[in-house]
């Protein structure tokens, strides 16, 4: 049985033959809910939920958050050097952008920053995704190209 089970209760196996109405159960769960947070996520440490960072637990020792590498509080941030060569290569990007034809433009443009999904894009211009992807290979290639000049 798992730490979290006991969390997790069957309320009409414990009140057999006692009516509990949906209300009642969200208010139960709920509690469980942040009885488990109190009494388990807190001290565990856990994935926080919808993204991807880690929050450490709160009762952490000294030991393991100095590290592996014995720095104390290290950040998880980038390096003045790789905030430098990152923002060089986004310039170099940028330019290349500026380069393309207008139709390879408005492709990258709509499929990366709008984030419009290729089928959509397909629809939207009365071609195929196939056509649509070919046409992403070919001018992908083509910035690939003209960033490496």
């Amino acid at each position: 049985m798992s730490i979290r089970d006991q969390y997790h209760p069957d309320y009409r196996k414990l009140y057999p033959g006692v009516e509990i109405s949906p209300v009642v159960m969200t208010v139960l769960k709920r509690s469980d809910r942040k009885m488990e947070y109190m009494e388990v996520d807190l001290k565990l440490g856990a994935f926080q939920r919808g993204s991807a960072e880690f929050s450490c637990c709160r009762e952490d020792s000294l030991e393991r958050m100095v590290g592996e590498e014995g720095m104390e509080f290290a950040t998880a941030g980038p390096s003045p050097e790789e905030i430098v060569i990152r923002n060089e290569e986004v310039d170099k990007l940028c330019e290349a952008l500026k380069r393309l034809s207008p139709d390879e433009y408005e492709l990258i443009h709509a499929l990366f920053f709008e984030r419009i999904p290729e089928h959509e894009l397909a629809k939207q211009a009365g071609i195929t995704q196939q056509g649509i992807s070919w046409r992403l290979r070919r001018t992908l290639e083509k910035l690939k190209n003209l960033i490496k000049i």
